[in-house]
């Protein structure tokens, strides 16, 4: 792991609830960042996150400081629904996967 996100996770973890962790870089660290990215694993049999959490989803994200908060916030409301939070650790297809994100994204 990038040595910038496990400072980040030594702060604060960054695990949200319902199986869903969100590593990322601290905000002092978003000037580095050349294009933002979002990066999600599934974890279908579920890893153990901070030593007492389970996570199912782990979804990192690379974002360029004006959009870093921006873009944490709108992930942390999707998966803040426990309902979608499990649908989506759930789900084997990435078209399927990427569909319930899209119809859950909050309107630009």
């Amino acid at each position: 792991m990038c040595p910038l996100l496990l400072e980040r996770e030594h702060q604060v973890s960054t695990f949200l609830g319902n199986g869903i962790t969100l590593p990322h870089l601290p905000k002092s660290a978003t000037d580095i960042i050349l294009k933002t990215g979002i990066e999600i694993y599934q974890f279908p049999d579920g890893v153990i996150w901070d030593r007492s959490n389970v996570m199912f989803i782990a979804i990192g994200v690379i974002a360029k400081e004006k959009e870093h908060i921006d873009v944490l916030k709108e992930i942390a409301s999707i998966f803040s629904d426990e309902l979608i939070a499990n649908a989506l650790s759930l789900i084997s297809d990435k078209h399927d996967f990427l569909k319930i994100l899209q119809h859950n994204a909050l309107p630009h």
